[in-house]
């Protein structure tokens, strides 16, 4: 037995992975967590990441590095994204970084991405049904298809929630223009994505799907496991836009479900989503809160018979 933690560095949030793996094939989850540290603040108007984003990066970094030494992990293993590949100073941000954790930072290309999302979720579906992933990030939105667990392509386009939020939908109670202007923008974004016409079922994961399938559940209190495997539909998604769309950030907020922290981008995300039916034909997704924390931990020990939530 062995235990290794996974941090995958987002444009929005840094989530860590604790997972206890044993040579059996099973693995057991310690601890997961998420924290929204907006890493692209301002990227998209100056190309660069934020001083004051790199010192909430940090300071995460550090509290996330002594729950690993608790824990006691024998391999650390940290991935960066899209914010990390089109900053111009990634180079000097990545080297402050890696000093905090003490560990070297993948910066992974977008195909690869979608790959660690695609194996995160299908690793334990039985079925050899064609199946196409997708997840909307702060900075990007990759789909990535295969039959069953066969991951066979992914893909990714340059928009996202964050992104969206700093540009046309960044006032409470956008008006009706700025919504067309967005939706027309993300559609000019997702025609980039070429999407087989054979898949059979529809798989969404990560931040952005997690939180409207819990705003969709009215949850009180969010676990993984609460929105496991849940069908999130294109109904679903209309209505939240609507609510959303006539709420202040305060009155956002406060919505059963609603992740605080999230809650300026969920209307950015929900939009991203409903053009997403309309582009991979479907009506409706089965959520699960992986991403690709999970997907780096299973390449790293293989394949995975088991794991324990």
């Amino acid at each position: 037995m062995q235990k290794i933690a996974t941090i995958d560095l987002g444009t929005n949030s840094i989530h860590l992975l604790i997972s206890e793996i044993y040579q059996d094939g099973h693995a057991r989850v310690l601890f997961d967590q998420s924290k929204v540290v907006r890493l692209g603040q301002g990227l998209k108007q100056t190309g660069q990441i934020h001083p004051d984003a790199i010192k909430r990066c940090t300071d995460t970094l550090a509290s996330y590095k002594t729950i690993i030494q608790d824990h006691q992990c024998k391999n650390v293993y940290m991935t960066a994204t899209c914010a990390m590949r089109e900053a111009s100073n990634a180079s000097s941000v990545k080297s402050i970084l890696e000093n905090i954790i003490q560990t070297p930072i993948e910066i992974i290309a977008k195909e690869e991405e979608a790959r660690l999302s695609y194996i995160s979720v299908t690793y334990d579906v039985a079925s050899s049904d064609r199946c196409l992933v997708t997840d909307i990030g702060g900075g990007s939105t990759e789909i990535a298809y295969g039959q069953g667990q066969r991951f066979e392509k992914g893909q990714s386009t340059s928009i996202g929630t964050v992104k969206l939020f700093e540009g046309t939908l960044w006032e409470d109670r956008p008006s009706q223009k700025n919504m067309d202007q967005t939706t027309l923008e993300i559609k000019q974004h997702l025609s980039e994505l070429v999407v087989p016409k054979d898949i059979q079922t529809f798989y969404a994961t990560a931040g952005t799907f997690t939180l409207l399938a819990s705003l969709a559940c009215k949850l009180a209190t969010y676990t993984p496991l609460s929105i496991e495997n849940f069908l999130l539909t294109q109904p679903h998604i209309e209505q939240l836009i609507e609510n959303l769309r006539q709420l202040s950030l305060a009155e956002k907020k406060s919505l059963p479900g609603m992740m605080p922290e999230r809650a300026d981008v969920a209307l950015p995300g929900a939009l991203i989503a409903l053009c997403l039916c309309d582009h991979l034909n479907t009506s409706r997704f089965i959520i699960r809160d992986r991403g690709i924390r999970f997907g780096k931990m299973m390449d790293v020990v293989g394949k995975i018979t088991h794991l324990s939530l």
